[in-house]
Order: C-alpha cells, then structure tokens, then sequence
C-alpha cells in the first residue's frame, strides 16, 4: 500500500485503497476522496506454510481473522 500512495503522492496516478490504508496517515501532495455507497464485496484468504507446525503468534492470527469474519459476517 505504501508504494501505492507513493507513486501517487510522485504525482504517476491514481489509486483505489481500502480505507484501511489510511490509517497512519494521508502522503503529501494527496487527497483521501470517499467513494458514496460502493458496495464492493472481495475474497480474501490466509495462506500459511504446511511444512512446518505454525508457531503460536501465527495461530492466535489465523483464529483472530477468523473470529473477526464470522462476527462481521453477522451485520451483513
């Protein structure tokens, strides 16, 4: 995301981002411009090795997305 707003920010394009990406914060020389009612849906996934046991930070993650989907899902 941060090459993302950095091309932007350079003056090369433009860019659609999650709202999520700012976060931290807008770059110089931009404008954040909210999209009204977009009604966009995506598919997103966890990929993680099988070649190893997942270490425990790496399972708390895994159950956190989880967790947070199932409840998001509930106000949909």
């Amino acid at each position: 995301m941060d090459a993302l707003k950095g091309l932007v920010a350079s003056g090369i394009g433009v860019t659609l981002l999650p709202e999520s990406s700012f976060i931290d914060s807008t770059p110089r020389f931009t404008v954040k411009m909210e999209i009204e009612n977009p009604n966009i849906r995506r598919t997103v996934g966890i990929i993680y090795p099988t070649n190893r046991e997942l270490a425990p930070s790496e399972q708390v993650f895994i159950q956190f997305v989880n967790s947070f989907f199932s409840r998001l899902n509930q106000f949909q």
